[in-house]
């Protein structure tokens, strides 16, 4: 019975642990303390168990009651007591669950018969899946976008190769115990389960199994009945990753390229979020920022749940990744943050004690399975050194069931039965919990204020949907119901800021929430634009309340050079906005003050009876532009000469030589628009070299028969154009250059060549035509105007 009971819970953990809906998780709360309050533990567990799971829940306790408050909250707010009891009550579930398995212990046909159903069903859940992605027909129960069970395709990547793993066992047990028909079954569940691995090409998926299978065939080699079946496993291992490399180019390619992140991180924008992936660098630069964080709080963490809400201060390493870091990309180093460093050695340590417990010198009892067991909890724990498919309870609970198997000490004939105070402290436990799991239900049905993570997302919904609404009066209670649930969180403060608003004599209370929030979240440039927009906005008239908000972002994106976009996105953004309120337009210059390019940006991009005004302003406080990079000046001369008044901006720059290295692209194409083309292409030729020509593509006498054969022989087209022109017969080279020139994929050096046949004939007007076109494919951003 408690085998079934095993394998039912192990396989229903991953399909409510896995899905996004908040309503799944406390329903699979209550059936596994039912399960363990009903059906307590049948044999002595280790002693030490028993300290060290109080202890761990003491330190959590401890973590979450001593969490530490961030200086911007210490004087208007407490902790976030909810979201870290939380945590601590998910993370005792899950020891009263290894406990309980591992106070189980099954035999090896047991064992056997759990592993191998566990595949199957995994495999087949893995192959329906991936028709349903390849059909793009929905998952029952779950999100358009998620693979499978999982939003996210390592986990489920993770899950199929854990059970891929435990199905080469179950195959060589069962060979052994010639039960032919079930390792038939179970070769093909490998397949399937590599198929879906190879489909998905998560790298973290392909690396657990062939780690897993590395692993076991060095416990086969050590302990196993038959040591020269771990030499063959290695080889089936190489083999199989050769295959599986090769068959196709996707996944191949993937193990070229730099890591990519398997855990989600976000960029908030008010209540909405983005999904953004990492290389290998960012996730070794923002560990190194985690392990900072570490090193600060190094007893007790930042209480447990609050690693998002506390570390983005501490990214001083990876700011330029406009992100929000949920974990810092280890399973390890998040344990660390959040509970400390006594926490996390404690529970390393009994991990290791129940490993040297179950290894093949303590306890030999069928060794094939479980060795194969644990060769999979191995590679997931070590996974988990660098990536977090441990943060789940579709994954968790499932590894437990397997460790807990693996390490669970019985014979077939052996029975040894559990003290009356170990049942017990199973059954107080699962009361316990059950409690808790209970009340959280009712917290989720009934849309109340715990838990509190559940809270301050249906906050944030709440608070849009009544916007929708125009119900200002119901978002601002909602806000205020999510800042209690979360106060860490710098989304909802911002809602909060925001929904203040609305209301009269607000605005000190508004811009204390919004300054809150910018210490919360240091070096996001979308949380300064979202006040900005929130200020203008509601706001319109009155455009002083948002500048701050603006210099902040401009300060943030020049200090920190944020990837996406930087000082131009504030720009565009600052722009975008003078449209809804034209208050704000005369502030945009003074704010970009000694911002030459943006200073040019804004410029480009107003309309003639603005920009001539603005301009003669500009140069009336900056004659010389000193300051100016090359590239504003261009961008600012272009715009000019686009918006008319050509014949100043022509004297202008004829006056002011020192601009010659900006100007010569817009006084060239000034110059020929004035009739003087010839001076235009002395103007090209002063600044820009000529291009590289072929050397003796074809032999003379050979060029004119070749070209005339192959009307694409640009080598033998241009040796012809070149010794027509030489030997002084202008008009036979044009001829020549301007078929060539006919064909688009023609090199552009034809059109220079072309150019300055016609400029010595005399044709300036068209050799200038031909020298535009060339300079048009050649020279990066040249300015048609």
């Amino acid at each position: 019975m408690i085998n079934y009971l095993i394998l039912f819970y192990a396989l229903i953990s991953s399909l409510f642990g896995g899905m996004l809906d908040p309503f799944y998780l406390p329903l699979f709360l209550i059936i596994n303390c039912l399960c363990i309050l009903f059906f307590s533990v049948k044999s002595k567990l280790p002693l030490f168990f028993y300290p060290l799971t109080l202890i761990f829940i003491f330190l959590g306790i401890l973590s979450a009651w001593f969490q530490p408050v961030p200086e911007s909250l210490a004087k208007t707010t407490t902790s976030q007591l909810g979201v870290s009891l939380e945590s601590v009550f998910l993370a005792a579930n899950a020891l009263l669950w290894f406990g309980w398995v591992l106070g189980n212990p099954q035999g090896e046909k047991k064992r056997i018969g759990i592993f191998r159903t566990y595949g199957w069903v995994v495999a087949s859940v893995g192959m329906v899946a991936l028709i349903c992605r390849v059909q793009r027909w929905p998952f029952p129960f779950t999100s358009p976008q998620a693979y499978g069970i999982f939003p996210n395709t390592n986990h489920m990547s993770n899950w199929l190769a854990i059970a891929a793993i435990l199905l080469v066992g179950t195959v060589y047990a069962d060979i052994r115990r010639k039960n032919f028909a079930p390792a038939i079954f179970s070769f093909l569940g490998i397949l399937a389960a590599l198929t879906c691995l190879a489909a998905n090409s998560s790298r973290g998926g392909l690396a657990v199994f062939f780690l897993g299978l590395v692993l076991w065939a060095v416990g086969l080699a050590t302990g196993g009945p038959d040591r020269r079946i771990g030499i063959l496993l290695l080889a089936g291992a190489a083999l199989a990753a050769t295959v599986l490399l090769f068959q196709g180019a996707r996944p191949l390619e993937r193990m070229k390229k730099p890591w990519m992140g398997s855990a989600t991180a976000t960029i908030p924008s008010g209540s909405q979020e983005t999904e953004e992936t990492e290389t290998l660098d960012f996730r070794l630069l923002l560990q190194r920022d985690a392990w900072d964080l570490s090193a600060d709080l190094p007893w007790l963490g930042t209480g447990p749940g609050n690693f998002r809400y506390l570390f983005p201060p501490y990214r001083h390493r990876t700011f330029s990744n406009q992100s929000t870091a949920i974990h810092p990309e280890s399973d390890w180093l998040w344990l660390v943050c959040e509970f400390g460093w006594p926490a996390a050695i404690l529970l390393f340590g009994g991990a290791v004690a129940l490993g040297r417990a179950a290894g093949p010198g303590r306890n030999r009892e069928g060794w094939i399975t479980r060795s194969a067991g644990g060769a999979a909890v191995i590679a997931f724990a070590l996974h988990s050194l660098v990536d977090v498919p441990g943060h789940r309870i579709g994954t968790v609970w499932p590894i437990l069931l397997v460790a807990g198997l693996v390490c669970a000490r019985k014979r077939e004939e052996e029975d040894q039965a559990a003290r009356p105070w170990e049942v017990f402290f199973f059954r107080a436990g699962g009361i316990l919990l059950l409690a808790g799991s209970l009340a959280w239900f009712w917290g989720v049905a009934g849309n109340r204020s715990w838990p509190a993570t559940v809270a301050a997302e249906r906050a944030k919904v709440a608070v849009g949907t009544a916007w929708k609404q125009g119900d200002a009066e119901t978002a601002l209670q909602a806000a205020e119901q999510g800042i209690q649930a979360a106060p860490y969180d710098q989304v909802l403060r911002f809602l909060h800021g925001k929904a203040l608003l609305f209301f009269e004599d607000t605005e000190a209370e508004a811009a204390e929430e919004f300054a809150i929030q910018s210490r919360l979240e240091p070096f996001l440039l979308s949380v300064p634009l979202d006040q900005a927009a929130a200020w203008t906005e509601i706001l319109p008239d009155r455009p002083e309340l948002a500048l701050p908000a603006y210099r902040e972002a401009l300060r943030r994106a020049l200090e920190y050079q944020a990837r996406d976009g930087g000082p131009e996105r504030v720009l565009e953004h600052i722009i975008r906005l003078s449209g809804k309120s034209p208050a704000l337009r005369p502030h945009i210059l003074p704010m970009i003050e000694n911002q030459s390019r943006l200073i040019s940006l804004y410029l480009a991009g107003l309309p003639p009876q603005e920009f001539h005004p603005a301009v003669a302003a500009l140069l009336a406080s900056h004659p010389e532009l000193n300051d100016w990079s090359e590239e504003s000046l261009a961008r600012l001369f272009a715009a000019w000469a686009r918006r008319g008044e050509t014949e100043s901006l022509q004297s202008l720059l004829e006056k002011n030589p020192s601009w010659n290295k900006a100007s010569w692209p817009v006084l060239a194409q000034l110059r020929a628009k004035t009739g003087k083309s010839r001076e235009a292409l002395q103007l090209v030729q002063e600044h820009l070299a000529a291009p590289s020509l072929p050397e003796n593509p074809c032999p003379a006498p050979q060029a004119e028969s070749r070209w005339y054969r192959s009307p694409r022989d640009y080598g033998a087209a241009f040796m012809l154009a070149e010794t027509r022109r030489k030997n002084g017969d202008l008009t036979g080279a044009r001829v020549v250059l301007e078929k060539i020139t006919e064909r688009p994929e023609a090199p552009p050096y034809f059109w220079w060549l072309r150019s300055r046949v016609e400029a010595e004939e005399g044709r300036d007007a068209a050799a200038w035509d031909s020298m535009r076109k060339y300079l048009e494919q050649t020279v990066p951003g040249w300015p048609r105007i």
